[in-house]
């Protein structure tokens, strides 16, 4: 399995640099490609399905990639370079650990022969040797041991995550994937990176190549269609949408379902990045939110999660959406925060002008600025 994998992120990689690092060395996003071959590595490996050993370099190639998308040309190549290194390291751990394996099980094969026992020969005469009394030996200091770790007392902080309102086992499931388990776990699990999404554009504001928040009003019904040629049969579920300056159409492989969560006269709030296609903007799987609705309590706290804000992205597994992530993280700091254990004795934060660790950790989660992630 791991040498398929291997090879599937190491294919398009010469093509990705002949086509100068433009990211479209496979459909739907090189970025894309390599990511789902790194999280599927990582889901083998939580698993049991694939050896430990390697987790650090899978870990390493999927905070690369993350950020490919957003990267210079000159950043791209050496995401490459890193790449094509890391895997000749990941090749290099999958020989030491067959290598390993095998010598194993050659140490457990039993002998062809009897083990040869050796006693004196007949003429050897085996003499007494007397020994001269030891002197007594300084007595030792006695050898260091650590004093044990300091125990905190039973926290709500480890409860079980399905005590989160939203998470069920099938979530929770997916959640233990990234070593997930308590309450406390989930709290310490911090963003790899932020997007700004304080401010929307207009459409005819938007950039190709770049990544950006717009409002826009949904025009026409979803459309479904099997894509042929290179797309191999695949569905493309498409939206047409639009303000004053402009149209852009919002765009989904293999998600016939997005055509029952829209309707003309939608509101929509829109992230993601703009490309072009035959003169035409569009955005593929955009994170969004129905913004049609504002007296909706449920609505209005998912939104403000996602849109209008600076916005935490964080390492995830198949299967698990970063609105899921964000919704989780928001009712464990609204509920469990103030439970933090202070680290910081409270003169030494006085005397530094220190914030408290309920602060910070909001912080790092939901920054109010760039200055506070």
């Amino acid at each position: 399995m791991i040498e398929a994998l291997l090879q599937k992120v190491n294919q398009p990689l010469a093509i990705e640099h002949q086509l100068a690092c433009s990211n479209t060395a496979v459909v739907g996003g090189t970025d894309a490609h390599v990511l789902a071959q790194v999280r599927r590595a990582l889901d083998g490996i939580a698993l049991g399905e694939l050896p430990t050993d390697s987790e650090f370099t899978w870990q390493r190639l999927n905070i690369l990639w993350e950020s490919y998308a957003e990267a210079e040309t000159g950043g791209r190549e050496r995401v490459l370079d890193e790449t094509q290194r890391l895997l000749a390291r990941l090749r290099q751990e999958v020989r030491a650990h067959k290598s390993s394996i095998q010598n194993g099980a050659s140490k457990a094969l039993p002998l062809p022969f009897e083990p040869a026992t050796f006693e004196p020969a007949p003429h050897e005469a085996v003499t007494e040797t007397s020994e001269e009394p030891m002197e007594p030996m300084e007595p030792m200091e006695p050898a260091y041991v650590a004093p044990p770790e300091p125990q905190f007392p039973p926290s709500e902080l480890d409860s079980e995550l399905t005590y989160l309102k939203g998470i069920g086992p099938k979530r929770a499931a997916l959640l233990a994937k990234l070593g997930l388990h308590t309450v406390r776990d989930l709290l310490y699990y911090f963003p790899a990176r932020y997007e700004d999404r304080r401010l929307a554009k207009t459409i005819e504001e938007l950039v190709p190549g770049e990544r950006d928040s717009v409002l826009v009003t949904v025009l026409y019904p979803p459309q479904s269609q099997k894509m042929g040629g290179r797309m191999g049969g695949r569905s493309l579920t498409r939206v047409r949408v639009g303000d004053e300056t402009g149209r852009l159409d919002l765009q989904w492989w293999n998600q016939a379902f997005r055509e029952k969560q829209f309707q003309p006269g939608m509101q929509l709030f829109v992230y993601g990045k703009i490309s072009e296609f035959n003169g035409f903007l569009q955005i593929d799987s955009p994170d969004f939110e129905i913004m049609s609705d504002p007296n909706s309590e449920a609505q209005a706290e998912s939104a403000a999660l996602q849109v209008g804000r600076i916005v935490p992205v964080y390492p995830a597994t198949e299967g698990l959406l970063q609105t899921a992530l964000r919704r989780a993280l928001f009712l464990a700091l609204d509920k469990y925060a103030d439970l933090i254990e202070e680290p910081i004795p409270p003169e030494v934060l006085s005397r530094h002008n220190l914030r408290p660790v309920d602060w910070s950790m909001r912080q790092i989660h939901f920054p109010d600025s760039w200055e506070n992630k």
